[in-house]
């Protein structure tokens, strides 16, 4: 743990003495990321067969099968990619050790969500290239530090910034992203959370997510009412198995596009509040990591007037839940209050989540 720029606030730092593959959080989070890959790869391959078979072997129209190839194809490409190209490189690395890379003038060039680090050494300059959301520029912006494991022999390396355990691959290149320029150095000062432009970005980019998960699941209701409307009992028992299962499954996924509203409002809404409240937390026992990448973690914490409080933090970011046990610090949004759910965070990073506070 290091402090940061930004007033007092400490992160989680990788440790550059030992391989990161000798580090039980960065292997188990690679071993639950890989098995996830395969697992809904195997999945979308199995429904994506079934809907096949489906319209091979029974006369209920396009729109049932149809569900099943559109829906899970892509999704399944989409897993296989990952695997091929992030993946198994990323596997390849941990055998290595992180080291901290300080970028100075010119040494950091966007395009877009591209960026290209340049890296130290003689001779012609390489470049580091991957893909950065605008929350993450702007904290590179005000830090200009990032740590890297590796390059690989393919040239793939894993790039965190300060404050994370999940990084992002990128590959060394003899060039900067096509049309970069600099990303301008801007100084990073303590501010409130409704004037933080990390935490601003980093929330904005999850009603983006949000939107698009909303419109897809209007998209996917819109395809169950299809199937509903072309099926009869005239298509045999297949027909009316899919008479049942799109009225079901379209109940399912409304409900699911309701909670995702509903997050909407309470998580990914700008924050009003003006200022960070501090605790001092001891959690209990080690946090526990879902296949989704999504963690949980408990403790009491110790409120300003010095009361003692349990605390809860269940399916958040498992950037956070790892900053809150390496500093030993809980980031509420505003004053903290008991028995409802609240919103956390850390002060110039891309982190955020919801705690109970409960005495």
């Amino acid at each position: 743990m290091q402090s940061t720029q930004v007033d007092r606030v400490r992160v989680f730092e990788p440790r550059p003495d030992r391989a990161a593959n000798a580090d039980p959080l960065f292997a188990d989070l690679f071993t639950k990321g890989r098995r996830r890959v395969l697992r809904s790869f195997v999945a979308n391959l199995v429904l994506v067969a079934l809907g096949v078979v489906i319209f091979v072997r029974s006369d209920v129209g396009i729109a049932a099968p149809g569900f099943f190839v559109v829906l899970f194809g892509p999704s399944g490409v989409l897993s296989l990619r990952t695997y091929l190209g992030t993946v198994r490189p990323m596997g390849n690395l941990l055998g290595g050790g992180f080291r901290e890379l300080w970028p100075g003038q010119g040494g950091v060039l966007h395009a877009g969500n591209k960026v290209g680090l340049r890296l130290p050494g003689d001779g012609d300059p390489q470049w580091l290239v991957l893909r950065m959301a605008a929350a993450k520029r702007l904290q590179l912006a005000g830090q200009r530090r990032v740590w890297v494991l590796g390059p690989g022999p393919r040239g793939h390396a894993l790039v965190l910034l300060p404050g994370a355990v999940v990084g992002t691959l990128g590959r060394v290149r003899p060039e900067p992203p096509d049309g970069a320029e600099e990303l301008p150095l801007e100084p990073r000062q303590p501010c409130g959370p409704n004037e933080d432009p990390v935490l601003l970005a980093r929330l904005a980019d999850v009603r983006r997510g949000q939107v698009t998960v909303i419109t897809c699941f209007a998209a996917i209701l819109a395809w169950l009412a299809w199937i509903w409307l072309s099926v009869d009992s005239a298509s045999g028992p297949v027909g009316d198995f899919f008479s049942g299962f799109a009225p079901s499954v379209a109940a399912v996924f409304a409900l699911l596009a309701g909670l995702v509203i509903v997050s909407a409002f309470r998580i990914g809404r700008k924050p009003v509040e003006t200022t960070w409240t501090e605790l001092a937390v001891v959690t209990y026992g080690d946090f526990v990591l879902t296949a989704a990448g999504v963690a949980s973690v408990g403790g009491s914490a110790t409120l300003p007037d010095g009361r003692q409080a349990t605390f809860r933090l269940i399916k958040v970011d498992v950037n956070l839940i790892v900053n809150v046990i390496a500093t030993g610090r809980l980031w509420i949004i505003g004053p903290p209050r008991q028995g409802v759910r609240l919103r956390v965070g850390l002060p110039g990073y891309p982190l955020h989540g919801t705690v109970k506070l409960t005495a």
